[in-house]
């Protein structure tokens, strides 16, 4: 189960991003299933990081990502 408090985001009950993260990091790093990390830019709006966000769309290296519809 994936939850979240405002502070943290949490998956089966570790903590995997955000303040405490065990996996990934308290900077905002979350890990996908590889093990590896997805690194936000600083505050999610620096390119530095690879993936960033202006709000309504994602960015990976500064090139917008396109997301298909969530299936119900």
């Amino acid at each position: 189960m994936i939850s979240a408090d405002g502070n943290t985001l949490s998956f089966n009950g570790s903590v995997i991003a955000g303040t405490g993260a065990t996996s990934g990091a308290s900077n905002g790093s979350v890990n996908y299933s590889a093990g590896n990390p997805i690194l936000w830019g600083v505050n999610s709006v620096d390119t530095n990081g690879g993936f960033y966000s202006d709000g309504p769309k994602v960015y990976w290296r500064a090139k917008p990502i396109t997301l298909g519809a969530v299936p119900p």
